[in-house]
């Protein structure tokens, strides 16, 4: 089974924050480092809140645009 050339990851702006924001949420567990914790803890609340967003209202177009 051969690698692919290019590996395309089609990702938005807020799933790429909640997945940094994590990785730096579990080392600064890992670490013992208190302000990346807590640095991290905020920017994961602050992306998973946009996340929701996002998906409420796409959902609200989809869903008007669809019985149109």
């Amino acid at each position: 089974m051969a690698l692919p050339d290019k590996i395309d990851i089609s990702l938005n702006q807020n799933v790429w924050m909640l997945i940094i924001s994590l990785a730096s949420l579990g080392g600064g567990e890992y670490f013992k480092l208190t302000k990346l914790t807590c640095f991290s803890n905020y920017l994961c609340w602050l992306s998973c809140l946009s996340i929701t967003i996002t998906v409420v209202a796409y959902t609200y177009n989809y869903v008007k645009n669809k019985f149109k």
